[in-house]
This record gives C-alpha cells, sequence and structure tokens, in this order.
C-alpha cells in the first residue's frame, strides 16, 4: 500500500514536463519517461500512461510548469513591448528625417 506523503518520483517529473513543455499527448510523454518494454501493448501502455496524467502530484506539476510557461511568455511580451516603445520614442526625437519622426508619432499615438 502506498504512503499518502510519496514524493514526485523523476519519472513523474520527466513525464509532466513532457506533457506542459512539449506539448506531447500522454502516451508520447510515458513512452518517453517510462521506456516500456518492446512487448507492452499500446493498450496498456495508454492505460499506464492515463494512471500517471490522474495522479495529483503529476497533475499539479503540470499545472505548476504550465503556469510558469504562461508568466514567461506574458514577460517577455511586456519586455519586446517597452523595447518597440523605446525605440519608437527614439526615433521620434532623434530620427533622420522628418518622416521617420513623424511615422514613430504616429504609432506611438496607436499604442495610447
Amino acid at each position: 500500500m502506498k504512503q499518502k506523503n510519496e514524493r514526485i518520483t523523476s519519472k513523474q517529473i520527466h513525464f509532466a514536463n513532457l506533457v506542459a513543455e512539449e506539448g506531447m499527448s500522454n502516451t508520447q510523454a510515458y513512452i518517453i519517461a517510462y521506456n516500456p518494454s518492446k512487448n507492452a501493448k499500446q493498450k496498456s501502455i495508454h492505460e499506464m500512461a492515463c494512471r500517471v496524467f490522474a495522479n495529483v502530484k503529476v497533475q499539479s506539476r503540470i499545472r505548476d510548469l504550465q503556469c510558469q510557461i504562461e508568466q514567461d511568455k506574458h514577460m517577455r511580451a511586456i519586455r519586446r513591448e517597452e523595447y518597440v516603445l523605446t525605440r519608437l520614442t527614439e526615433e521620434a526625437e532623434y530620427g533622420d528625417n522628418a518622416n521617420s519622426r513623424i511615422r514613430a508619432l504616429e504609432l506611438l499615438g496607436k499604442t495610447v
């Protein structure tokens, strides 16, 4: 009988990473993380993959990873936006010709 305070295993972590970060199906992730025998039936592999995926600790790890991925995407978008706005501001103030300064101001105006 398994204990309730059992930790997540390295294979479960690998499985969760493959599902959350690589977008693999449960079965694909199970095959890579657990390396089942060549004689294992596809149905058995699928059933075991579903069991691993249904594990509360694995689900929690997948959610944590997906949340971190979304936060990283959000931060990259914010940094990209700041970079573009900074460059447009520089172009609007110090551009070589009037047309590029006006265009930069126009684009900046669209962000407001």
